[in-house]
C-alpha cells in the first residue's frame, strides 16, 4: 500500500458516523476544524493558540495532528480542546508535494525523499515554545500527538527533554535507531491492538524500510530513562472509546512506579481498537490531561 492509500485510510477514519448507543461526545460529529483562539505567525507556519482565562502561570499543551490531517484535528478529536486552565497550541505540519501535512519525526513515519529538504520540526516546536513563553507565563510544556504527531512527540521529548515536562502519544512510537531516551519525561502511550497502520507490536509503515518499536518496548525505554523502580503493573481499566467500537472497559492502564523527577510512564492498551479510535472525547480528553499534568 502506498502513501496515498495511507492518507485515504486516515481520512476515512476521520469521517465518523453517529453512534446510536452512546450519548454526549459519542453522538456528535466528533470534531471540526476551527481555531478557538488567535492565529500566531511563526516561521511561515502559523499556529492557533487558545489563551485561558485568569492570571498566573499555566501549562502549555501542544497538540500535533497525524499525517494528512488538519491542524485542529488532534485538539478536537482527542478531546483536549475542552481542557480548561491551559494554553493550547495547534500547529501545522509541512505540506508534502501532494499537499498532505506531516511532521519530520522519524524515517519510519512519515517524511519522504520526495519532500526533501525535510523540515527541522524539533527546531520549529522549540521556537513555538519560546514564542509562547515570551508572551505568556507558562508553568510547564506538554506535547500530545496522534500517529505521525505521536512519533513527533516522542522525537521532541527524546531530543529536547529540557523543554518538555511530558508527552502523550496516541498510535505513534519510537524509532529505536534514531532515539535513545536518556532523561526522565512523563510519557503516556495510548495504543489500540487492532491498529493496522501503526501496529501495536511494532514494524514498518507500508513502503518504509525503517522499523518502529512496539508500544511495550517504547514505554520500557522511557521507564529506563526515568530510572523507574518497578512496573509495569496493571492499575486500572477504563472505558474511553465509543460503545459501538469496543464495549465495556476496553483500556488497560499499566503504570511504572518510582520514576525520577516525579515523572510517570504509562501504557494505555486499548483492546480491539483501531488506528483512529472513536474516543468518547470528554472521557478520554479529561483523563489524558489529568494523567499528564497531575
Amino acid at each position: 500500500m502506498r502513501w496515498a492509500s495511507f492518507v485515504l485510510v486516515l481520512l476515512a477514519g476521520c469521517s465518523w458516523a453517529r453512534d446510536k448507543k452512546n450519548t454526549g461526545t459519542c453522538a456528535d460529529d466528533r470534531w471540526e476544524e476551527r481555531c478557538d483562539g488567535a492565529m500566531q505567525a511563526l516561521l511561515g507556519r502559523p499556529y492557533c493558540l487558545r489563551i485561558p482565562a485568569g492570571e498566573g502561570e499555566k501549562p502549555l499543551i501542544i497538540a500535533l495532528h497525524g499525517y494528512g490531517a488538519s491542524p485542529g484535528y488532534a485538539a478536537s478529536a482527542l478531546g483536549v480542546g475542552d481542557a480548561q486552565g491551559v494554553y493550547l497550541a495547534s500547529p501545522s505540519g509541512t505540506p508534502t508535494a501532494r499537499g498532505h501535512r506531516f511532521w519530520n519525526a522519524f524515517p519510519a513515519c512519515c517524511g519522504s525523499s520526495r519532500d526533501a529538504p525535510l523540515p527541522d520540526d524539533v527546531a520549529y516546536l522549540a521556537a513555538l515554545i519560546a514564542d509562547v513563553k515570551a508572551k505568556h507565563a507558562i508553568s510547564a510544556v506538554y506535547v500530545i500527538g496522534h500517529s505521525n504527531g505521536g512519533f513527533m512527540a516522542h522525537r521532541f521529548a527524546c531530543e529536547r527533554p529540557d523543554l518538555v515536562r511530558g508527552i502523550a502519544s496516541i498510535a505513534g512510537t519510537l524509532e529505536l535507531s534514531r532515539c535513545a531516551p536518556q532523561s526522565p519525561v512523563t510519557v503516556i502511550q495510548v495504543h489500540g491492538d487492532r491498529d493496522r497502520i501503526i501496529p501495536y507490536g511494532g514494524g514498518t509503515v507500508f513502503t518504509s524500510t525503517s522499523t518502529f518499536a512496539s508500544a511495550d518496548a517504547t514505554v520500557a525505554l522511557w521507564a529506563r530513562a526515568g530510572a523507574c523502580k518497578s512496573g509495569p503493573a496493571i492499575e486500572a481499566h477504563a472505558d474511553l472509546v465509543c460503545e459501538s467500537e469496543a464495549p465495556g472497559e476496553e483500556t488497560e492502564v499499566r503504570r511504572y512506579h518510582g520514576c525520577a523527577g516525579d515523572t510517570k510512564v504509562e501504557l494505555w492498551h486499548m483492546r480491539g481498537v483501531p488506528h483512529v479510535p472513536r474516543f468518547d472525547r470528554k472521557a478520554f480528553g479529561a483523563r489524558l490531561i489529568d494523567a499528564l499534568i497531575h
